[in-house]
Formats: C-alpha cells, structure tokens, sequence
C-alpha cells in the first residue's frame, strides 16, 4: 500500500500536479504511509525546487515546505536529517535553500539528546551554500558611494542567504545561552563557543564585503539591510557570551596563544580577566576562529559600537589598541576596497581614542606595530581609493603625536626607515621637520630632537640614492624637495653659533654627499629633458616616426612604462617635467646661495618664501604631528605628490599648533 501511495505521489510529480501531491500526503487516510516514504520523496521533491520552477509555479516552495512538514511531524527524525542534509549537500540555488532551511530546524528541534553533533553537522552543510555565493564587486566606491552596495544584486543574494540563516539559528541560540541555561558545564560551554565561531564565520564571509556603516545621526530608518542582520549576528553572540572581552580573548588565543602569555607577563589583566583567560584553554579546540571574522566583528564592537556596552570599559586605550591590531592588519592587507575601509576605520578608532603623549614608546620595539606601519603605508600608496589613501595619510601624525618626545622620534625613524616611497619619504621627512620646529619653540627643548638625537636622521634624511648623479631626479623630486626644505630651514632656524640641533656639524658633509651630487645630477638631467623637447620641437625626434597624427612614441617616468601617446602628449608631459625641473633648480639655487652667505658670515636678507607646487598637495611647516596638515593626492604618498613648502626665514614660520 506504502508502495502504491509512492507511486501515485511520484506520478503527480512527473505531471506538475504540485497542489495534488500536497493534498495525497496531508490526506488523513494516507498518513499512516509517510514514515515509509518520506526517506524517497524528499529528494524527489527537492529535485523540484529551482528557480525556473518557483517562477513557473508561484505557490511551489510553500507547497513544498507543507508538505516537509507533514514529514518532519510524522517522519523519523533520524532518517529524516540524513535525508534533508542529503539534499542540502547539494543545493544549486536560492530557492531550495531557503525551503530546506525550516524543516531542518525542525528535525534538529526534535533531537534534543544528539542535537549539538546533528546541528554542527548541519551547520557545516547549511555554510557550503553560504560560501559559495560570489564575493560582491569591488566598485571602489568612495565615501557616502558605498551605501550604493545595497543596489548589487549579489549582495542582495547576500542578504537573503544570511538572514534566513540567522533566523534558522535563533531557536539554537536561545536554548543554550547565558541568561537561559545558568550552568556552565565543558559541553554547554563547548556548544556556545560552536555557535559563536559560526557566527564569526558569518562575519568573515561574506558580510565583511558588505557596507555596515551606520550614521546614529540618520536614524534606524537609513540601515542598511547588511547592517540590520550584522546586529543580529553581534546580539545573538551577545546571548551566547555576555563579556565580549572575553570573547575576543579566546579568540585571540584561538589564533595564538602567545597572545595570551604576553598579557600576562605584561600584568595588564585583572584578576577577574585573568581567571577568565584560564577558560581560553577549556574552549579551545582544534578549530581556530575566523581571523577574518574576528576583525569584522572588533570592526563593528569599536567603530560602530553593536555591541560595545558587552565591553568592559576598565581597560586603557592603548592596551584596547594593541589587543586589535591584528585585526586591523588583517583587513587592511585584503585587496576587497570596503574590507580595507573596515581597517582603516578600525584604526582611526583605536588611536584617535588614545590620549597625545600616553602611548609608551616600547610598542615601537613590537613586530605587530611595525606591521601595522607597513599595512597603513600599503594602503596610503597602493589603495584605489582616494578616500582611504587620504585617511590613511592623515592617520601618520595622528599615531605619531600618541608618543611622548622620545616616542614621536622612534616613531619618526621607524617610518622613514621603512618608507619606500619618494613621496612617502617627503612626507615623513616634513613631520621631522614639524617636529624638531615645535622642539625648538619650546620653553623647555626635548633630548629627544637635540643635535645627539638628529644625527641618525641626518644620516637618512640626506643619503644620496646609490645611483648617484645618475639617479631619476623627477621620480625623486618630492623627496628632493622635501629634503632640501628641511635642509633650508635647518640652517635658518639654528645657527651656527647656537647649533641645537647639531647640523652645523654636518653641513660639510651635507654638501659632499648631498647637495654636490644633487647638483650634477639635476644639470644633466634637466639638459636632458631640454634637449628632447628642443629634438621634438624642431622635429628632429625619431625621423622615422611619422607625424603627430599617426605617432605614436614610448615614454617612461620614474622608471615605469607608460602606454604609447601621441608625439605631442610626450611633449606635453616632457614639459611638466621641465616644470618640476625649473622649481627644483629655484630651490636648490637658494639652497646654496643661503649656505654661501651664511658660511660667509652673512645674513639670510631678501629672501621670500617659496612654495614648491607641482601637485595639489601642500604639507606647510609648522606644523605640530597629530595637528591639521593640508594633503594631496599624489603618486610618492596617496598616489599623488607631496610638494613641502620652502620657509623664507624663522621669522616667517609660522607657530606650532599647540
């Protein structure tokens, strides 16, 4: 009879009588078959359910799920979580996923004894769906762009997916947490630190690529859907573990337990924290947090406070710093435009809640910080989007106005030790230069930017490329310019017969090693780039080449290959070399005119000040790390040029912002 009663279910399939078969199996005579079929006809009416198919019968998927759930009522359990987790195993789109997901829920309800390994099980199966949808396009949005993502049809895919997944994990949540289940057993605590790193999981992929920002300002009605479920995702943590710090404690210890060592050799845990620490060792299992997720969800605890009052509030600034700066590395070393954000966000956070001055200067020794140097540096000249070039640009004085005296200065060295860049390098050496002005203004002078301090900056600051007068001067020239203002101010600022900062020591050997060679190397190559236009101009260039129309000619600036242009761009781009040129010689001049008359004897009369532009971007001196700095986009620092000022005399610098 079971046999028939399946055959003629079947049959109804093969027709499309989908409103047929409901009726068969919530027939009351027919009943008494379903224990005996259900295992054959949910793969038979799981094969149904696609997206044609939803489209052709509006009324399929709730056709579907009544009759799951005349199965899951009267089905065996077991059989019938092998069979849902069978089909769930191969889910090839929206449709069936969303329809399996609440009749598994609630076989997984009717197995309380075995549930934790049926639902990790299921768990596990459920996130194949989830981490195969298609990471969202990186539009390298900027700013208030970004809530545009909402538009993409993959995050709206997205969306859908995890939200019917929080909803399927609700009931689960419930069961086992805190203010529930009052006992703290190894298997009720292993079951919450379960859910709680699939959460995380939630967090690493996929809504990490997904904008979770939220204005407080703009109200509840402008969140985002991906911000509205990742606050679900934090609150259902938050029923699972009440003490976030605790959270983010043993996942830290998850993914290295040395993190938890150095906590307590460094004292900076409470007794209380401490013994909490202890349990790291109880929850741990092979099994590590998502680190990816980990740093979505410090993103979204500190910078847009879901969450922070599970937080304690008893811990200093700089400790909360150096506990997150692996994840903020972590999403700034992704190439995702809206995972960078996230790290750069999670950032600025963290060190603009430090007090000026408080941070102590041993964490420059850390490995992790000078990681977290290179990740911002990497993102001030690498990153696409000129909105987060320019926060991470601005972040550098920032960090270096955290320190004290001693601080600021192994901040400075470590910076302009690792910059790579002309750019980069100009501008670190224009915060030097700030800083030893705001030094020398001061009452009381720190050691720290004295004449025994300056000398290892001296030594970096005024080394010569190893090409030598052969070095690219116009890939150069921000360095260049930048250098040679700090050289100029220097020499205007202090005095031979004062000599604070000890660059009268070094002024002979400044001009052998610097301004000598600077000098050879600027005339040839600006002769260069005169003969080659003057060639152009006169059409003496390349004879072979035909006329501008149909030219098509090989440039390289600063050692990289351009595509082919025209004849009379190469021109065009030839004379903005010859600009840069022109206001590198202006200054280099003065440079060595003022240190003849100086050496002289004389008085630094009739000087002006000049201002070097050959971008957008000004960095003006005097101006104090961790204070207002005018900023370019540029290709030596954020992509763009950093073009320091040329300061007429001390007298003209301007004050210090204090």
């Amino acid at each position: 009879m079971a046999e028939d009663f399946e055959k003629l279910v079947k049959k109804f399939l093969k027709d499309e009588k989908y409103s047929e078969c409901r009726e068969l199996i919530l027939a009351p005579p027919y009943q008494k078959h379903i224990p005996a079929v259900s295992w054959d006809l949910i793969p038979a009416f799981s094969t149904c359910l696609t997206a044609e198919n939803a489209l052709k019968f509006p009324h399929l998927t709730e056709i579907c799920g009544d009759i799951f759930e005349q199965f899951v009522t009267l089905g065996n359990p077991k059989e019938l979580m092998l069979g849902f987790l069978e089909q769930a195993g191969a889910f090839i789109d929206e449709v069936r996923y969303l329809t399996l997901l609440k009749p598994i829920q609630k076989v997984l309800l009717k197995l309380p004894s075995k549930r934790h390994n049926s639902l990790q099980i299921s768990l596990e199966t459920l996130y194949g769906y989830i981490g195969a949808l298609k990471e969202p396009e990186d539009y390298k949005l900027e700013k208030e762009e970004r809530k545009f993502l909402e538009n993409d049809p993959k995050v709206s895919q997205i969306n859908t997916a995890v939200d019917a997944l929080v909803d399927f994990l609700k009931p689960f949540v419930h069961d086992i947490s805190v203010d529930v289940v009052r006992e703290n057993s190894l298997a009720i605590i292993n079951e919450r630190k379960d859910l709680v790193i699939y959460l995380i999981k939630l967090l690493e992929f996929p809504m990490v690529y997904l904008d979770l920002s939220h204005d407080p300002n703009d109200g509840d009605a402008k969140r985002s859907t991906g911000r509205v479920i990742a606050q679900r995702i934090i609150s259902m943590i938050s029923k699972l573990q009440h003490d976030f710090y605790k959270t983010l404690s043993w996942m830290l210890a998850a993914h290295s337990k040395d993190s938890v060592k150095k906590m307590r050799k460094a004292g900076k845990l409470s007794s209380g924290a401490l013994d909490e620490i202890d349990e790291v060792d109880e929850w741990e299992k092979e099994q590590q947090a998502p680190i990816v997720g980990m740093s979505c969800f410090a993103y979204l605890l500190f910078c847009e406070n879901v969450g922070i009052d599970k937080f304690p509030s008893v811990f200093t600034h700089p400790y909360v710093f150096e506990s997150n700066i692996v994840f903020m590395c972590v999403m700034m070393h992704k190439t995702h435009s809206v995972v960078i954000e996230k790290g750069v966000a999670l950032a600025e956070t963290l060190v603009k809640r430090i007090p000026k001055g408080e941070w102590e200067p041993e964490i420059l020794e850390s490995k992790d910080f000078a990681i977290f140097v290179d990740y911002i540096t990497r993102v001030l000249i690498n990153c696409p989007v000129q909105d987060l070039r320019s926060r991470a640009l601005k972040l550098i004085p920032i960090i270096v106005s955290r320190f004290n005296a001693y601080g600021r200065s192994q901040c400075l060295f470590l910076m302009l030790n690792k910059a790579a860049r002309p750019g980069h390098q100009g501008y670190i050496i224009q915060l030097i230069k700030d800083e030893i002005h705001a030094n020398l203004q001061s009452p009381s002078p720190s050691e720290a930017f004295s004449a025994r301090a300056l000398q290892k900056f001296y030594n970096l600051v005024f080394a010569f490329p190893e090409e030598g007068p052969h070095t690219d001067l116009l890939s150069q020239s921000d360095r260049v310019m930048a250098v040679l203002n700090f050289f100029r101010y220097l020499i205007l600022r202090d005095p031979s017969h004062v000599n604070v900062t000890g660059i009268w020591n070094v002024v002979d050997q400044i001009e052998k090693v610097y301004i000598a060679p600077l000098l050879h190397g600027f005339k040839m190559s600006k002769n260069h780039i005169e003969a080659e236009l003057k060639m152009m101009q006169q059409g003496l260039y390349n004879r072979k080449v035909r006329d501008d129309k149909g030219a098509d000619v090989g440039i390289a600036i600063a050692g990289t290959l351009l595509p082919s242009m025209p004849k009379s761009q190469k021109m065009q781009v030839l004379q903005v070399g010859l600009n840069t040129f022109e206001m590198m010689g202006i200054v280099l001049g003065r440079v060595t005119d003022l240190l003849a008359t100086l050496k002289r004897g004389g008085s630094p009369t009739g000087l002006t000040q000049v201002t070097a532009k050959t971008s957008s971007l000004e960095v003006t001196g005097g101006t104090r790390s961790g204070e207002t700095t005018q900023e370019t986009d540029t290709t030596g620092v954020a992509g763009e040029k950093v073009s320091p000022t040329v300061e007429a005399s001390p007298d003209e610098e301007t004050s210090s912002t204090k």
